[in-house]
């Protein structure tokens, strides 16, 4: 039978003010596993929640440069444990090839550089799309490149950061791919009321995901990996655990993992 753990960790996150970001910084100020939530952002969110816990840092987030020395100087005595990387275009579409690429790849790419300086820092949460895929063929018409959810180039940059994130030497990263999303103002309300539907008859890797479950069970994942890994010995080898939720996968731990319901533990 495994240890009960009573640690209590402390987390960082980039993407805080999106629709799965907010959720996991609610869900992190509502668990009892955590100490604290370190949030870097653009301008000072309001939440909900009580918010003892949690730490707003208001930095300018658009050069990758100044977002990794940023991270390193902020997260660098706070005993960070894990990190959340929520960071994306919320409506792909309406950004050009330059701005998708610095959103969803370059900035998060640089705080997860900037958190990997803290040697307290084990575990990583990647945020990407079903389908990421660093070798993906970005699409374009006119000259003009493709940029929307699903497109090649978003693919692309996705799975690009996967592979950024699991070079830099967590112990365990974890990697999120739903397909839609329901609860967020970015997904298409016919996409929201449809997906009932829907999803009784896709594979299992094209049912949509809601929010709240999702970023239930990448906190849940969270506190799941930093437990294992709370026992490795200081100047061990570390072999990063890389965990891709997608498809089944996904939807299983969901099962398992993360019912929400108003005790926001997670399942053992």
């Amino acid at each position: 039978p495994k240890m009960a753990t009573n640690k209590k960790y402390t987390a960082a996150i980039l993407g805080g003010s999106g629709a799965v970001g907010k959720e996991v910084v609610a869900r992190i100020l509502n668990g009892n596993r955590w100490e604290k939530i370190i949030m870097l952002s653009r301008r000072e969110l309001i939440f909900p929640s009580p918010t003892e816990k949690l730490e707003q840092h208001i930095i300018p987030i658009d050069n990758p440069e100044s977002l990794e020395a940023d991270t390193s100087k902020i997260l660098a005595d706070a005993n960070v444990d894990a990190i959340f990387v929520a960071m994306g275009a919320g409506k792909p579409a309406q950004v050009d090839a330059t701005q998708l690429r610095s959103i969803d790849l370059e900035l998060p790419t640089a705080f997860a550089k900037g958190a990997a300086n803290s040697p307290t820092v084990r575990h990583a949460s990647l945020l990407t799309s079903l389908g990421a895929d660093a070798n993906a063929t970005p699409g374009s018409l006119f000259g003009k490149t493709f940029t929307h959810a699903g497109s090649g180039l978003y693919l692309m940059l996705k799975g690009m950061l996967e592979n950024n994130v699991n070079k830099l030497g967590f112990h365990s990263v974890s990697t999120f791919r739903p397909a839609a999303l329901i609860g967020t103002p970015n997904t298409p309300g016919y996409v929201q009321t449809l997906s009932p539907y829907i999803d009784r008859i896709v594979p299992i890797s094209y049912k949509s995901s809601d929010i709240r479950v999702l970023a239930n069970a990448m906190v849940c994942d969270a506190e799941q990996k930093l437990d294992d890994s709370s026992g490795l010995n200081e100047g061990a080898e570390i072999k990063t655990r890389f965990t891709i939720f997608q498809g089944e996968d996904l939807h299983n731990l969901y099962h398992v993992k993360a019912q929400v319901n108003e005790d926001v533990d997670c399942v053992e």
